[in-house]
């Protein structure tokens, strides 16, 4: 039997995916395997503050998530980050004053400009307005308030698959793992519209591939690659109408103590609040009647018996009612929000 400290040596060596699946072979492999899920986010977060469990704790109370590099690089903590990351958070609606004094007064940071996305931006219409933070150690932080009651809509706004994941205090979520594990993203299929005359898209292109990531400009150019034949059930066809706890996401729960008791119901986010989303773009077959892109969030009813306008099955039975749509309106992502 392998030592403890042998097994751990194994485990630093592999992606947050390959470490679940090596959790499951064993109990032991599964306690090892959930207690370094914190301590890699710990280690993210330690760029930006001195006081990384209370930072989640922040995260905790105001319903806000970590998305951007650090969330991606969260999935891969047996690779190096790379250098002079900004850390994106996402918090709802609702004044967030006292998250942004708390970033000020916990963690001595200092806002440094606001702006409002320009009419072009991708995320513009799901983002009220970006808060640009930094401290005297020069680490940067933009806070995007949701135009919604939930702060995930923008996630799934956003230019491609590898750039929709997050860092919650229940854990760590990835909406596209057969493509994001793989070093594989593909491009909103809004974000390519009108490509001819937009040539922020070749930037954008050239700086994911930059990241060591195989761009493909539209789930069909993926298609010749991976083909697949189930459209609107294969996770690779951008008409598959996909839940936050649908069988295609991936996530990993942290043993943190504020959200722990809740991993039985292995929330990703908070106890109330979901999303479903739609990517569209070009139909995978000829003549196909196709979806529009859409993102909608959601109440979670927490399997309470209640009346249901629309009831989605999911992998964890939970139960949603559609809230609100965020409208579908789309432009091209900067360079600024998602690098």
């Amino acid at each position: 039997m392998l030592s403890i400290e042998e097994l751990l040596d194994i485990i630093k060596h592999l992606n947050l995916l390959d470490r679940t699946s090596f959790s499951i072979t064993s109990h032991r492999h599964k306690r090892l395997v959930n207690s370094t899920i914190l301590p890699s986010v710990i280690q993210l977060l330690s760029q930006f503050t001195s006081e990384p469990m209370a930072f989640l704790q922040l995260l905790w109370s105001n319903n806000a998530i970590i998305g951007g590099p650090i969330a991606l690089a969260a999935l891969f903590p047996n690779e190096e980050p790379r250098p002079d990351q900004k850390l994106h958070i996402y918090v709802p609606a609702f004044d967030n004053q006292n998250f942004l004094e708390a970033l000020r007064d916990q963690h001595n940071y200092q806002m440094t400009g606001a702006f409002r996305l320009k009419a072009k931006h991708f995320i513009q219409n799901s983002v009220e307005k970006v808060i640009r933070l930094r401290n005297a150690n020069n680490a940067t932080i933009s806070v995007l308030f949701s135009r919604d009651h939930t702060a995930l809509t923008p996630i799934f706004h956003l230019s491609a698959t590898h750039n929709m994941n997050f860092i919650s205090a229940h854990g760590i979520y990835c909406a596209y793992p057969h493509f994001t594990f793989a070093k594989n993203t593909i491009l909103h299929p809004k974000s390519i519209y009108n490509i001819k005359m937009n040539q922020e898209v070749g930037k954008v292109i050239e700086r994911y591939t930059s990241y060591g990531l195989k761009v493909y400009q539209s789930f069909k150019s993926l298609s010749v690659d991976h083909p697949h034949s189930r459209c609107r059930i294969d996770i690779q066809c951008p008409h598959l109408l996909r839940t936050l706890y649908d069988k295609h996401g991936f996530f990993a729960p942290m043993d943190f103590p504020m959200t722990s008791s809740l991993r039985p119901n292995q929330l990703s986010y908070n106890e109330d609040n979901g999303v479903v989303w739609n990517l569209g773009g070009e139909g995978c077959e000829a003549h196909m009647t196709t979806n529009d892109s859409f993102v909608v969030s959601t109440w979670l009813s927490g399997g309470k018996y209640i009346y249901s306008p629309l009831q989605l099955e999911t992998t964890t039975k939970l139960k949603y009612i559609i809230y609100i749509a965020v409208p579908t309106r789309f432009g091209i992502l900067e360079d600024e929000i998602d690098e």
